[in-house]
């Protein structure tokens, strides 16, 4: 799991009137959707209009969304049964910018380059310049956005700054691109932060990667970085030892999945 580190800062603004809750687990063997459902739980007082989750086991990715409470949209055991795989992302919302519309519902995706989910929790105060850029000939592809979410647009930045760091990499005659996936998640993160102003927290989920998580420089969004002993591994010699690891808005979602805070991302 990758994680971009800024310099600490307070949190500015309205929290009450500002905030979503993300979460991402990925654990050596079983299916996440039960701890994502009780992450978000412990969560859903960070937004209640909806919520939704994408997991996936390495080759196919399931999804669920809608609007109202966790309980709502995850209302039976098949629900959860439905989305599995070791590795997944959840999301409550409350509406920052856009509408209350079902389509807004987190997680967003892109399906190029590679192929990545986002749940992101904070505000753009250039949201609309990002977006017109987008849809411009200065977009590495030009971009076409379904919603008014800012969320989407953060995405797509992000996106399009990873095309961009690939197509650096081909020029300088680097090793197949596709070899080195992780720093070039790296380079187009650090060029999503030079340009997308305002307070947010992300968690992606990419295809053949696994989680990114990162946060504006000034690191006003929370998010925190949580680990546990990984399952079979818990009477080994500390130095044998693996781990499962979540990263969150909050760490009260850690401590009914049986996770502890390790540091903010």
């Amino acid at each position: 799991m990758l994680g971009a580190r800024p310099s600490p800062s307070l949190a500015r603004g309205s929290l009450a009137r500002r905030r979503c809750g993300i979460i991402g687990i990925h654990q050596s063997a079983g299916d996440v959707s039960p701890l994502l459902y009780e992450g978000l739980l412990m969560l859903q007082h960070r937004g209640q209009d909806s919520a939704g989750m994408v997991t996936t086991d390495g080759s196919r990715y399931c999804e669920r969304k809608a609007n109202g409470f966790v309980s709502a949209v995850f209302d039976s055991a098949q629900s959860l049964q439905a989305l599995p795989g070791r590795t997944g992302l959840g999301h409550v919302r409350y509406p920052t910018a856009g509408t209350l519309s079902a389509q807004e519902a987190q997680p967003f995706f892109v399906n190029s380059p590679l192929g990545m989910y986002l749940v992101h929790n904070g505000n753009l105060t250039n949201a609309e310049e990002l977006r017109a850029g987008l849809n411009s000939s200065t977009s590495f592809f030009r971009r076409l956005l379904r919603t008014g979410s800012d969320s989407e647009v953060l995405l797509n930045v992000l996106a399009d700054e990873l095309h961009r760091a690939h197509a650096r990499c081909q020029a300088r005659g680097a090793r197949n691109p596709s070899e080195c996936v992780a720093e070039l998640l790296v380079e187009a993160v650090a060029s999503t932060m030079s340009l997308a102003r305002g307070a947010y927290s992300c968690i992606c989920l990419v295809r053949g990667a696994g989680l990114l998580a990162f946060r504006d420089p000034h690191g006003i969004r929370p998010l925190v970085l949580g680990r546990r002993v990984a399952e079979g591994c818990e009477h080994l010699p500390q130095e044998q030892q693996t781990y499962d690891y979540a990263v969150a808005s909050e760490d009260c979602s850690f401590g009914p999945i049986g996770f502890e805070r390790v540091r903010d991302v």
